[in-house]
């Protein structure tokens, strides 16, 4: 199963402790309704837990985390 490049940028941002949707937005400078979609996406494949935490498949996936700018 093949992950969008967006979905591995916001596996990254959980990773660095960036949980909120909004947040994620803001800092991908992407639409809201986007994240929420591919966050539903990720935590339905068991990427990211149902409180926005990493599960080991996820982790994998996002091996850096996001360098601030």
């Amino acid at each position: 199963m093949a992950l969008s490049v967006l979905s591995i940028e916001i596996l990254k941002c959980i990773r660095s402790r960036i949980r909120e949707p909004k947040a994620i937005a803001d800092e991908l400078n992407v639409d809201f309704a986007v994240v929420k979609e591919h966050l539903d996406w990720l935590v339905h494949h068991k990427f990211i837990t149902a409180d926005g935490r990493l599960t080991k498949k996820g982790f994998l996936k996002a091996p850096e985390r996001i360098v601030r700018r």
